[in-house]
């Protein structure tokens, strides 16, 4: 019996591991996603990749009927909306102020959450606390909640910026601790866009070192991609959500 036991054992080391029931793709059929930031956000750029670029190609499923056109309100099909709430020159506190009026409006399911770029000299005392009182809404809410840290700002035309790219580090450790601690998700931009500006020497931005370039704003889009499990298959619609990553 032991000898059997043991060869099970040795076995199961060599077999792929099981698949979790939670690898699965964070959005579901049928959501309305809530983009809620400043002027990176009312752009739209990166989550217009996400939908036309990403998931209609992987999850085909998720669009119903034909491809929507672009709209800079928001766009999408019975199948999924994306909506927008940026705002620009916002910061997180009006961010919370605008919430209510949104989440009636939309009836989101899903809210990705990006302030920072603003708040890092308009607010930098209060903005992890409004950032929680922002994701303690959604829950009682209950909307699936991703932090996306705001991507890092470019000094290389703009010396003047080099201080904040210290500051914008700090407070998406911030938003990390504070996914960790609510248990939603948290995407993570501000680390490749450091990096790439780091090692290839190039700004991602349009020129003004704050607002990201095509090459940032996919830097974003895969940022979220990484945090909602692009790749696995699509979950059911209702199935539960697990948070995002963290690490």
């Amino acid at each position: 019996m032991r000898t059997a036991l043991g060869l099970m054992f040795v076995l199961a080391g060599f077999l792929p591991a099981a698949r979790a029931a939670d690898e699965t793709y964070h959005v579901q059929k049928g959501d309305v996603v809530l983009f809620l930031g400043d002027s990176i956000t009312a752009e739209t750029k990166y989550w217009y990749k996400l939908y036309y670029d990403d998931i209609a190609k992987k999850y085909p499923e998720l669009i119903v009927g034909e491809k929507p056109k672009y709209n800079g309100a928001g766009f999408g099909t019975a199948g999924l909306k994306f909506v927008n709430g940026g705002l620009s020159g916002d910061i997180a506190a009006g961010g919370l102020k605008r919430l209510p009026g949104l989440l009636a409006q939309h009836k989101a399911t899903v809210c990705v959450v990006c302030f920072g770029m603003n708040d890092r000299y308009k607010d930098r005392k209060g903005y992890i606390a409004t950032m929680k009182a922002i994701v303690q809404k959604l829950k009682e809410a209950k909307v699936a909640v991703t932090l996306l840290t705001s991507p890092c700002v470019c000094p290389i035309k703009h010396a003047e910026l080099q201080p904040f790219v210290a500051t914008l580090g700090e407070m998406a450790k911030e938003v990390q601790a504070l996914a960790a601690e609510e248990g939603v998700g948290y995407a993570d931009c501000y680390t490749p866009t450091k990096q790439y500006m780091d090692e290839k020497k190039k700004d991602f931005t349009w020129g003004d070192g704050i607002h990201p370039n095509e090459d940032g704003h996919r830097m974003m889009a895969d940022a979220l991609q990484a945090a909602w499990g692009f790749g696995q298959p699509l979950a059911k619609e209702g199935a539960p959500r697990t948070p995002a990553k963290t690490k």
